[in-house]
């Protein structure tokens, strides 16, 4: 893989330099777990840290790691008025498609759709 490069935002780089100089600059995973050796964490480790982050910030239910994921992509196309290419781009996703179904649940253009339709069609309440 090639190095690609991105503009991290100041809270961000500043979380980040907090945690190397924590960390330590010697040679290995950026993340690690603090049992035994400085392996790199797994999906599971990474699931269970979400998870316990969401529980500390008192948020309802479950924080999964494709749920932030999920959360950033729908506020970048709430912030660009729902420009699917900068969504793209941000997400990192390579097929518009696939950023049209974070679109479409955020703005729930099925089910209005669905309603207008309804509306339209259905004249009285059966019953």
């Amino acid at each position: 893989t090639q190095a690609v490069p991105l503009t991290v935002p100041g809270a961000v780089l500043d979380a980040l330099t907090a945690w190397v100089d924590h960390r330590g600059t010697e040679p290995g995973p950026l993340f690690h777990g603090f049992r035994g050796k400085r392996a790199r964490l797994n999906g599971g480790s990474v699931a269970r840290i979400v998870a316990k982050a969401g529980t500390v910030a008192e948020v309802a239910g479950t924080v999964r790691p494709h749920g932030l994921r999920h959360t950033a992509i729908t506020t970048a196309l709430d912030a660009s008025g729902g420009n699917i290419r900068e969504a793209a781009k941000f997400s990192r996703h390579q097929r518009l498609e696939t950023v049209l179904i974070y679109d479409d649940r955020r703005t729930d253009v099925a089910g209005q759709l669905a309603a207008q339709v309804t509306s339209r069609y259905v004249t009285e309440t059966p019953g």
